[in-house]
């Protein structure tokens, strides 16, 4: 939205911001202005949006369709301004055909209700009653999930583990590891743990 007005994106959040408060502050500016148009630009949209999928879950809407066929009559003279007679090669222009029946032919059909706009609308309408639900169980399917904490996962590692993290880190932050083995060490920005 904002690249079509030519503005940036910051820009739009910062008029936003600053349209509140001088809407909050009761103060009538640009900046209001702008704020609670944008307001009204939305709830005009979204009600847009969902009259769309209301009349889609009801049915009942009219479409049209509309095939038009026509018969032409095409003179056999050749056209003078192309060139000698050549019946193959012969140009037809607009004023070489006569139209002889045109059909038109309006179909109107009926919209049927759909659920699954409806089921839409209902799931976000009232999430507790139609939404779908994701659990998650304990072990035995019922109850909460148990969480246990043992600790920072570092008082975990052996020397090892601790001496392979270090390498890995100085070497993503460009330098090089000394092994010291212990997590009370120098991290790689040389500062203690």
């Amino acid at each position: 939205m904002c690249s079509l007005v030519g503005i940036g994106e910051r820009t739009y959040y910062d008029w936003i911001a600053r349209g509140e408060d001088d809407l909050d502050a009761e103060t009538d500016t640009p900046y209001s202005a702008f704020s609670q148009g944008c307001k009204e630009a939305q709830a005009r949209a979204e009600e847009k949006a969902l009259r769309v999928v209301m009349d889609a879950a009801a049915g009942g809407q009219k479409t049209t369709k509309t095939t038009t066929k026509r018969k032409y009559l095409v003179q056999q003279e050749p056209d003078p301004d192309y060139g000698p007679g050549n019946e193959d090669e012969r140009r037809i222009m607009e004023t070489d055909r006569v139209m002889l029946e045109e059909d038109v032919t309006t179909i109107v059909e009926t919209t049927l209700p759909d659920a699954r706009a409806a089921m839409w609308f209902l799931e976000r309408r009232n999430r507790k009653e139609y939404g779908r639900t994701v659990g998650l169980t304990g072990a035995d399917g019922t109850g909460p999930v148990q969480v246990q904490r043992t600790g920072s996962l570092l008082e975990q590692l052996d020397d090892d583990a601790l001496d392979s993290l270090e390498a890995i880190l100085a070497s993503a932050a460009g330098g090089t590891a000394q092994s010291g083995g212990s997590a009370g060490g120098e991290t790689p920005a040389g500062s203690k743990t």
